[in-house]
């Protein structure tokens, strides 16, 4: 849940006269996720409200769902750099998803976008997970495709 935030962390050693100081930027990527102890693929994708061939279709250095290890980073999915007009309501139909998962993807975009109508900023990036591996989808306005067969309405 602290996708695409900044962190500023400082640490203070202190000795005996001798105090110090450090402080480092710790930027939260979007759609990538570390495994813990005791995750799956299917637990994963279950946080990402979407299942786990979705997840693992865009992880191609993983050739196998079933042996994630701990430490090792997961792809949720591919990042969308807002385009000028664009609002998470058209974000969301156009990758197929619901608004909510569009903001439970981007933790960082707040309730007041929904009082602006899901104005985004322009270039922003955001976390989106695509319907990637469904049986038909609406291509345009008027061709389907159906088990990966196209045909027209």
């Amino acid at each position: 849940g602290q996708e695409g935030l900044l962190h500023r962390l400082c640490f203070l050693a202190s000795g005996s006269s001798v105090e110090n100081k450090l402080c480092i930027q710790v930027d939260i990527l979007r759609c990538q996720m570390c495994v813990q102890s005791q995750e799956s693929m299917q637990s994963l994708s279950s946080l990402w409200h979407t299942s786990w061939t979705e997840v693992w279709s865009g992880n191609h250095l993983l050739f196998n769902p079933d042996l994630v290890q701990v430490g090792q980073v997961v792809f949720a999915g591919p990042t969308y750099s807002v385009q000028k007009g664009d609002d998470i309501l058209h974000i969301s139909r156009r990758f197929g998803v619901t608004v909510e998962d569009v903001l439970l993807w981007n933790p960082d975009i707040d309730e007041t976008t929904r009082i602006t109508g899901y104005s985004l900023v322009e270039m922003q990036d955001l976390c989106v997970i695509p319907e990637t591996c469904i049986n038909s989808a609406k291509i345009g306005s008027d061709t389907v495709v159906i088990s990966n067969v196209e045909s027209e309405m």
